[in-house]
């Protein structure tokens, strides 16, 4: 893939990323040039998603996947609410399909959580159970272009 149109500086590297499953619904590269190190990802899905979970997603919470540029308004809340490290969004591109480049991260990928230390486990229990204790009085997406009152949607 010909990234450096979305770049002003010189791209020097591309790199495809495996994100270590087969059928995955983006496409995931490691981008250098003379100024950065980014990750871009693109949804690889061009009509309306059909299987059982993003019509769920769509239907409950407003998500569509080929709208990749959402994911800014996600990891910034994310990177409010919690500890676990959330790479901040750095350019977004459109041409045919959305792209998204965000900051890449330190480290390395957690293949297996067997042999981990404990301190690395309880952090990101942490870190989950900070998200999963924000209550809101909507269903909706992180853009807040989609909101059903909880109400209406309990009684779906």
């Amino acid at each position: 893939m010909n990234l450096q149109p979305f770049f002003h500086d010189t791209v020097r590297e591309v790199v495809e990323l495996s994100l270590g499953y087969d059928n995955h619904a983006s496409d995931v590269w490691l981008v250098k040039t003379d100024k950065e190190e980014v990750i871009v990802r693109s949804s690889r899905m061009k009509e309306e998603p059909h299987n059982d979970f993003w019509w769920g997603c769509k239907r409950l919470f407003g998500i569509d996947p080929r709208e990749i540029h959402n994911l800014q308004f996600v990891n910034n809340r994310l990177r409010e609410i919690s500890s676990i490290p959330i790479p901040k969004v750095v350019h977004k591109w459109e041409i045919e399909r959305q792209y998204i480049a965000v900051e890449k991260l330190d480290g390395s990928m957690i293949t297996s959580f067997i042999g981990q230390p404990s301190s690395l486990l309880q952090s990101l229990g942490e870190g989950l159970a900070r998200i999963h204790q924000v209550q809101c009085d909507y269903v909706g997406n992180a853009k807040g272009t989609f909101k059903v009152n909880l109400e209406q949607f309990l009684s779906i």
